[in-house]
């Protein structure tokens, strides 16, 4: 296994949102990809369940970082196996 360590530091909330927004951004562009060149509606329809949740989760960061003063800590790792 291999783990890599994505953002981690304080930042200000604008940079936070900033980095929080293109992570997932990046994984929402796959799973609409994925759904352009799936025909299985089961599969189409857990991709866009995804894209929903990530949505969900994103808003949610971003309400959390707004009400948040000062610098926002980010720390975020990666495990490859």
């Amino acid at each position: 296994m291999k783990e890599i360590s994505l953002a981690e530091g304080d930042f200000k909330a604008k940079d936070a949102m900033e980095i929080l927004t293109a992570y997932i951004h990046v994984e929402i562009s796959l799973y609409q990809r994925n759904m352009e060149l799936e025909n299985d509606a089961d599969k189409i329809a857990y991709y866009a369940e995804s894209i929903h949740r990530l949505q969900k989760i994103l808003f949610e960061a971003c309400e959390f970082i707004e009400r948040k003063n000062g610098a926002i800590h980010l720390s975020s790792k990666l495990d490859i196996s």
